[in-house]
């Protein structure tokens, strides 16, 4: 194996074809996509989440609005991680709801999981603990020992999925997205603005936003 690590893999598996926009992947037809054209616009993290969202045997149709959902899930997922991370409730859960929340996900993940290796099955029970958490921490009733307990599970998963505790300070912002910046902030400096707001929209477009500051334009994931 050219990685050099013994075994390359336990297990090996025949995976569904990619298509994009319902086509077959051709050179000739220009819908050619490889993993290094991908991670030049966007990180491993989503690459990793993206696959694991269908089921390995199963074709995988790549268009952008796709991509897009990806991001908002793994927002989503994030935001879930740090109000479990920061929550101060030291009160005993009382309901029968968080009690089960925890029995229940563990369960239906490892039944998922035995399924095929069901991932797409496994993750809509991680969204369905998301779901649920939130709104049991909206309402106070998840204590901070339950949500340790929660954060727990999710690292349990994410021994197997390694996409919710990825090295997120380490995203790499694209070169053409920089260069918009660039120029939007030269604009904003001769105060054109309306040249100033159209690239702001571009960038916005491509998953990104602009947040200016005393000491100067800050980049961020949207």
């Amino acid at each position: 194996a050219i990685s050099s690590k013994k075994p390359m893999a336990k297990h090996w598996m025949h995976s569904g074809f990619l298509t994009v926009g319902g086509e077959k992947m051709s050179k000739s037809l220009g819908n050619f996509i490889t993993i290094q054209d991908f991670l030049k616009q966007h990180s491993a993290r989503m690459l990793r989440f993206l696959l694991l969202k269908t089921l390995y045997r199963s074709p995988m149709d790549y268009l952008e609005g796709l991509l897009l959902q990806t991001e908002r899930e793994l927002q989503r997922i994030d935001e879930f991680v740090s109000k479990l991370t920061s929550t101060t409730n030291d009160k005993r859960s009382t309901t029968e709801q968080s009690r089960r929340l925890l029995v229940v996900s563990r369960r239906s993940f490892q039944n998922a999981l035995e399924d095929d290796f069901n991932t797409p099955k496994a993750i809509a029970v991680l969204f369905e603990l998301v779901n649920k958490g939130n709104a049991l921490l909206a309402k106070d009733r998840l204590s901070q020992k339950e949500a340790k307990a929660v954060l727990a599970f999710l690292k349990e998963a994410d021994e197997i999925f390694g996409f919710i505790f990825f090295e997120r300070k380490k995203t790499t912002i694209p070169l053409d997205i920089l260069k918009l910046a660039k120029d939007r902030e030269r604009y904003r400096k001769e105060k054109e603005w309306e040249k100033a707001d159209q690239l702001r929209e571009r960038v916005e477009k491509k998953g990104w936003h602009i947040e200016d500051t005393s000491s100067g334009s800050k980049l961020k994931r949207l």
